[in-house]
């Protein structure tokens, strides 16, 4: 093997074959992976395992406030929307009306970016990060039918995953809606 005496400002350096480093690294050689057997598979456990997939899917859906809800008027309960709640490109959760039930075509009353603006398609919540508990917050939202932005307090599951508690403030006014999954 070569040295070099340092005078080429990189330090001592040795040449050094391939093989002789992936030797030497203890754990990771191709000993010790030859001596280990893969798991033996018994029958029938490939149906389990291609199935579990499927039923873990099934069951996260129900747990995760991603998917489409139908909206309801605060005082007469009827359905206003169906919003499709979805994961943003910058990793948040946000959601946006995809069909109108109870609102006019198009946001006439609201003031800004909003006016003349049709209905489907609009924003209602942006930017709400995960906490520790399993809700999502920390966001913004709007609300066409009263042209009013708020603070997204709290968005979380409730009723075994079948409604969502989207809780918003106006300064220190805060109310809560509750949204129906629909199917």
């Amino acid at each position: 093997s070569t040295i070099s005496d340092g005078s080429a400002g990189r330090g001592p350096t040795r040449l050094i074959w391939p093989r002789r480093t992936f030797t030497s690294w203890g754990s990771s050689s191709s000993e010790k992976r030859r001596s280990t057997r893969p798991t033996r598979v018994t029958r029938g456990s490939s149906r389990i395992l291609k199935s579990a997939p499927v039923a873990s899917f099934a069951a996260s859906a129900q747990e995760s406030p991603l998917g489409r809800w139908k909206t309801l008027d605060d005082k007469t309960g009827k359905p206003m929307t169906i919003t499709e709640v979805y994961m943003a490109k910058n990793g948040t959760m946000a959601a946006r009306i995809v069909e109108n039930l109870g609102l006019p075509a198009t946001c006439a009353d609201c003031d800004g970016e909003h006016k003349g603006k049709p209905m489907v398609g609009m924003v209602t919540l942006w930017n709400l990060k995960a906490n520790k508990d399993g809700s999502w917050g920390g966001g913004s939202g709007y609300k066409p039918s009263e042209d009013r932005e708020f603070n997204a307090k709290s968005v979380k599951l409730v009723d075994g995953g079948k409604k969502l508690e989207v809780k918003g403030c106006v300064s220190i006014i805060c109310r809560t809606a509750t949204w129906v999954r629909a199917n």
